[in-house]
Formats: structure tokens, sequence, C-alpha cells
């Protein structure tokens, strides 16, 4: 809480003294969680089950981000606010030899690796091309982010979560899903290019989301590569 209380201070402040504005931006994440080949386990209750499941890599990611510019500080010369989602669904095979009920004991039969996240950075132009009309913005910069990643099929996944040859488990369970939030630093490199006089700009960024260890195989780092459009106010 005094973190967002403090981000709402310095936003509150940025809006006087800087200008302003959003866009979009799309790109992709990139990362790879192996497939699992088929492994044998117990459950609490001694049932034997078993387990295989696909490759998940890459997926596309869609945003929108709310950006200060022009701010009369030393060495930081954008803040910027974005928030970003990605999906892509992949299959796994479950067997519970003890399990007679109907259908699957693992619901969904298809589930979806989904990611949503925000980060608040701040950018500081390395180079400026040409110097008189700022065409041309290099920059990197250093923030913080949140990022919410649904839980891998994965054995950790089912011996905490399923307990026993009886019951049924939806792999889309509100109680499974919020075990998975962490916190995350990022950094980035990325161009701005906006013509003099022009409210529009392009950019084109490259971020690393370093998150660590997770508890159902999320990825632990992620690179997401992605071009924006922003609208200056």
């Amino acid at each position: 809480m005094a973190v967002l209380a403090l981000l709402g201070a310095l936003l509150s402040q940025a809006s006087a003294w800087a200008t302003y504005g959003i866009g979009i931006h799309a790109g992709m994440d990139y990362f790879t969680i192996n497939a699992q080949e088929t492994i044998a386990f117990t459950l609490i209750d001694s049932s034997t089950v078993a387990l295989s499941r696909d490759e998940i890599s890459n997926p596309y990611h869609f945003g929108v981000h709310f950006f200060f510019d022009d701010i009369p500080a030393p060495f930081i010369d954008e803040l910027d606010i974005s928030v970003d989602f990605s999906s892509k669904k992949y299959s796994y095979h479950f067997e519970n030899y003890n399990y007679t009920g109907g259908g699957s004991q693992l619901q969904p039969p298809q589930v979806k690796y989904s990611r949503i996240g925000g980060a608040v950075t701040i950018r500081h132009y390395v180079m400026v091309l040409p110097s008189e009309l700022e065409t041309f913005r290099l920059y990197a910069g250093i923030g913080l982010g949140m990022q919410l990643i649904s839980p891998i099929v994965s054995r950790n996944l089912i011996y905490d979560n399923l307990f026993d040859s009886v019951n049924p488990l939806n792999l889309e369970d509100q109680g499974i899903l919020k075990k998975s939030s962490k916190a995350a630093f990022v950094g980035l490199v990325g161009i701005r290019i906006q013509p003099p006089e022009f409210p529009v700009s392009l950019r084109a960024e490259g971020r690393y989301y370093g998150m660590g260890e997770w508890n159902y195989q999320q990825p632990r780092s992620l690179l997401q590569v992605l071009i924006g459009l922003s609208y200056s106010m």
C-alpha cells in the first residue's frame, strides 16, 4: 500500500511538470517451458497417476501504456506505466488408475497458459538524434512490476491440489490461480521515433522480466520484444 501511495503522489506531481500520453503495444514473450515426458507418481491417498504435457513457448502479447516525458529530473527522461496480457493453449495427458468417475479427473482437457502483468519503469535517453529535433531517442531503463501467471499443469500442481482418486480437480479454480502472482525486476532498452511537431511516436523495445522461482513451473524470467504506438497529449 505504501508503494501505491508513493506512486500516486509521484503521478499527481508529474502531471504538473511533464507532458504525458497514452499508447498501445504488441509483441512476443520469449521463453520455453519444456515438454513433460510421461511421469508416474502417487497422490496423498496412495493412488498412482501419470502425466505428460506439451511444450509451451513464445506467446504473443498485447497491452496499453501511459507515460510522462520531458521530466525535469536527473537521469529520468520518461516514466512509463504499462499493462499487458498474453495467452497460449497447450495440451496435457493425465491418467489416474484408481479413478472410476466419468470423464477426466482434471478439467478442462485443454488449458491456457495466461499471463497478465504490469510494470512501472523509468527511462533515460542514452542518445538523441538530431539533438535539435529529437526525432530518434535511444533509451535504457529499469523498473518494478507484478506478474500473474497461470500455474502450469505439473507434478507439483496436481500433488498439491488433487488429494485423492475420488474428487476431480478444476485447473482454473480461483484458489489455484491466486497462488500465482510474483513481483518482477524489469530492465529494458528501446528506441522512440517521433517526427517534430507530430503527436504520434513509434516505439521498438526489448524488456527483461526477472521473477525467480515459482511453485508450478511458470517461467523464472522472460524476454519481451514489442512494437508500440504512442500519442502525446
